[in-house]
């Protein structure tokens, strides 16, 4: 199965699905529909995945 956007940013972050739906303040399972495409992503998702994503990069580390 080819990966879609979600997924591959969200294995950018270093994240579980669980740990990312958690922060999203989303169900674990809608998360896991979003990634296997079974559900329509929406954009907001991708847009606050890339914005973690992006934060994750320029702020210091533990």
């Amino acid at each position: 199965m080819k990966k879609n956007a979600l997924t591959l940013l969200r294995e950018k972050t270093g994240l579980t699905m669980a740990e990312t739906a958690k922060f999203a303040n989303t169900p674990y399972a809608t998360w896991r529909q979003w990634e296997n495409n079974t559900n329509r992503i929406p954009g907001i998702a991708i847009a606050w995945l890339n914005l973690y994503a992006s934060l994750k990069s320029i702020l210091p580390t533990k």
